[in-house]
């Protein structure tokens, strides 16, 4: 059986997983956090994953997400026992998806922060994370 993410692909690595550290690799926006409010994202999750912290409150789907993007982000693979919990909710096809939405938005991650791209107006940096 496949289900469907349950949110937007914009939405899915601020549930998932904040390694990158740019000011400008993670959803800050308005436009972005209105989305991810919309799409019914509790915003208790945004900002613990905002200072590197596993959300205390998620629901089942968005423990699977971000179990398995912080573990593919940490070790660039996850568990068989990772990987079964994921393929077992979302399917095959969903954990592909899971995976290059990952790997996109590690690109697009990659490049704003050689391009030192600027915060959108008004919108403030997040804190760094230790390593």
């Amino acid at each position: 059986m496949s289900a469907r993410l349950a949110w937007p692909d914009d939405g899915l690595p601020a549930t998932g997983e904040r390694s990158a550290t740019g000011p400008a690799t993670w959803p800050t926006s308005a436009c972005q956090r209105d989305l991810l409010l919309t799409a019914g994202l509790d915003p208790a999750i945004g900002e613990d994953i905002a200072h590197g912290r596993r959300p205390a409150k998620m629901s089942e789907d968005e423990a699977i997400v971000y179990d398995f993007s912080h573990e593919l982000h940490e070790t660039h693979g996850v568990s068989d026992a990772t990987y079964k919990r994921a393929v077992d909710r979302f399917g095959e096809r969903g954990v592909l998806d899971l995976i290059a939405v990952n790997g996109y938005y590690g690109l697009v991650s990659m490049v704003l922060n050689v391009d030192r791209t600027p915060l959108p107006e008004g919108a403030k940096p997040l804190p760094e994370l230790k390593k």
